[in-house]
């Protein structure tokens, strides 16, 4: 599980998002909505920011995994993030 933040700030995100974390929840090491989607964060940032490095908890690099990235922009962007 990710190390405690002292220091923290609101987001708002669509119900259905949540609604599907939550649902995710129970077959997870997460404890709650909040720090699921900040180690989802954390990981797509590490990805945008450096997509060769390998994530802290040996999680493959993003060269590693099959993700249609053109799909995944298409998501953020209709989610608001990009």
């Amino acid at each position: 599980m990710p190390e405690e933040r002292t220091e923290s700030i609101s987001v708002e995100l669509p119900k259905h998002v949540v609604k599907a974390v939550e649902s995710r929840l129970p077959y997870t090491q997460y404890e709650s909505v909040d720090e699921y989607v900040a180690v989802a964060i954390e990981a797509l940032l590490r990805e945008v920011n450096d997509p060769t490095e390998e994530a802290p908890d040996d999680t493959p690099a993003a060269e590693d995994v099959d993700v249609d990235a053109e799909a995944l922009e298409e998501r953020l962007n209709s989610l608001g993030y990009l």
